[in-house]
């Protein structure tokens, strides 16, 4: 890994003595595609104060997300818009840290946390340092590469999240759409240390990667339609998860759902049911009230889930990765001036697994 910044002898010497602009990052400019070089550019970044219960990464992989690029495209504006610094998902080594942080310089750790805004040292993982809170970062799983770990954090913290609002009883039948993805790669990995049946929809050229990864039951949705498959069944599915792409597909697979899940079942989806997917008020307000109606007088359960990072849940991500029973699935790791194809290979849908961009190299 490649510094562009002086090493700081202690954490307490770092933030006493603000560097500069030393570091560089991908900065969004305005609202579009972050594949166009024009918006999505190199800036300098300036070293942060230190706060007692901050942690300064120096960081080595950042693994890129949906989330990412629907928020360069103003899709997601209630949350905000660009100019920011992109990139959520990180993996790297401390580079100094508060008194009170619990952590110290050197150790390799992982997390996810964006930049809400381009005066924010907070942080956005494409840069070459990046400020986090203490309580939204934790120890790297050993034995595992930045690029690896980086993969974990959003996607495996997103399934974490899902599965507390499912609370399904052990054993229980669990069908998971987009199971070659991102999310999906860990969902099925996850789900099974849980101890449930996991059945993984996705094209038949992943098939063998989500086997391999534990589903009980792949289902080709290219061959066939996965609602009316499964519909034949004697036994039903207590609860379908949806990781696969937002808008028009989310209102679908709900309404393919219905024809699955056992009375009661609960429909689990990460997407927004704009056609575009994007997320306003107005459509997050429509879709609270439209779930309540639902969950209040229908015969099955819809919700929808927005992660929220913890330390707590990054742990616990790093404690099945430490048992063998969580491996991140990468599809490319691009280097840090490819930046833009990286995220160009992510909005083609095309991947299977987490695309990931590597640190800046002298």
């Amino acid at each position: 890994m490649g510094n562009t910044v002086a090493t700081a002898d202690a954490a307490t010497t770092a933030a006493a003595e603000p560097r500069g602009a030393d570091g560089v990052c991908w900065k969004m400019t305005a609202i579009g595609d972050p594949s166009d070089k024009a918006l999505l550019v190199e800036e300098a970044r300036p070293w942060p104060a230190i706060g007692p219960t901050d942690v300064l990464v120096s960081v080595g992989a950042a693994a890129l997300n949906p989330i990412d690029y629907k928020l360069m495209m103003g899709k997601i504006a209630v949350m905000t818009t660009p100019p920011f610094v992109g990139g959520f998902d990180f993996a790297g080594t401390v580079e100094a840290a508060g008194a009170e942080s619990g952590f110290e310089k050197g150790q390799k750790v992982f997390g996810d946390v964006p930049n809400m805004k381009e005066t924010s040292p907070y942080g956005g993982s494409l840069s070459t340092y990046m400020l986090v809170p203490s309580n939204k970062v934790a120890l790297q799983p050993p034995d595992m590469t930045h690029a690896e770990a980086s993969s974990l954090s959003l996607v495996g913290q997103t399934v974490l999240d899902c599965l507390a609002m499912a609370a399904p009883s052990a054993g229980a039948r669990v069908l998971i759409l987009g199971a070659s993805g991102g999310v999906g790669t860990s969902a099925v990995q996850i789900m099974k240390a849980e101890g449930l049946f996991v059945i993984g929809v996705c094209s038949g050229k992943n098939a063998g990667l989500v086997a391999d990864l534990g589903a009980d039951r792949v289902v080709d949705y290219t061959a066939e339609d996965w609602s009316e498959t499964l519909a034949g069944d004697d036994a039903k599915v207590d609860v379908v998860f949806d990781f696969a792409p937002s808008g028009a597909h989310s209102t679908e697979s709900w309404e393919k759902a219905t024809k699955v899940l056992s009375t009661g079942g609960k429909f689990i989806t990460i997407s927004g049911s704009s056609a575009d997917g994007s997320v306003t008020v107005g459509s997050f307000l429509s879709g609270k009230i439209s779930a309540s109606w639902t969950n209040t007088f229908g015969n099955h359960k819809y919700y929808s889930v927005l992660k929220v990072s913890d330390a707590l849940k990054l742990q616990r991500l790093a404690k099945l990765a430490a048992e063998g029973k969580l491996k991140p699935v990468v599809d490319t790791v691009y280097p840090w001036e490819d930046v833009h194809a990286a995220f160009a290979k992510l909005m083609s849908g095309r991947s299977v697994g987490k695309i990931v961009v590597s640190a800046k190299t002298p």
